[in-house]
């Protein structure tokens, strides 16, 4: 499993694949912060799965344009299945009480902050590139901060809503797994 990002995404504390300059069309993130170890733990109990594992930066090579060098990385660990998911967070900050903000210089808890995380997901087969399913959930939550600590609200907010996002999308799986199993037998 691997996630991906596009090439300019930025974080703070987020090691990440550093890519060629202009030549990638995405980055791979190492960090696990959205509870991803717990997660997998419930990939890993699944029916005929033999094992996990994340993909390696010295796998990869320098230039990530699609999904077949992720496939060629994992086939080198000899894993049939690739999960590459992904996170699109966006914030909106507004301050509720300006004139307040300016009487307390900031202190009061003016800042209205709404989190919306998208993690989605695809399942392909290591070799050929089929997909054996896709998945997506969305998780929204709202913070109230001053204006000194917004940014920390932000990201405190960030992290809750893709570790929920990432839970939701993870009970997805698992409850499509006898799906996918009946539909593409072992050896097919």
């Amino acid at each position: 499993m691997v996630r991906v990002q596009a090439p300019d995404y930025r974080h703070q504390g987020h090691p990440r694949f550093q890519p060629k300059k202009d030549s990638s069309r995405y980055s791979v993130i190492f960090a696990k912060e959205a509870d991803e170890d717990t997660q997998v733990g419930k990939i890993a109990e699944l029916d005929q799965v033999h094992g996990t594992v994340s993909l390696n930066r010295l796998l990869l090579p320098q230039t990530l344009k699609s999904d077949e060098e992720l496939r060629v990385a994992a086939s080198r660990l000899q894993a049939d299945l690739l999960l590459i998911y992904t996170f699109d967070t966006d914030f909106y900050n507004s301050d509720s009480a300006v004139p307040l903000t300016v009487v307390t210089l900031g202190l009061a808890p003016t800042r209205l902050i709404s989190t919306a995380t998208t993690c989605s997901a695809i399942l392909m087969d290591t070799r050929t590139g089929y997909l054996y399913s896709v998945y997506e959930s969305t998780e929204r939550s709202e913070a109230t901060s001053t204006t000194w600590g917004s940014w920390e609200s932000a990201d405190r907010e960030r992290r809750r809503t893709e570790e929920q996002a990432f839970a939701s999308l993870v009970d997805q799986m698992v409850m499509s797994w006898p799906r996918v199993l009946e539909r593409h037998p072992k050896g097919d």
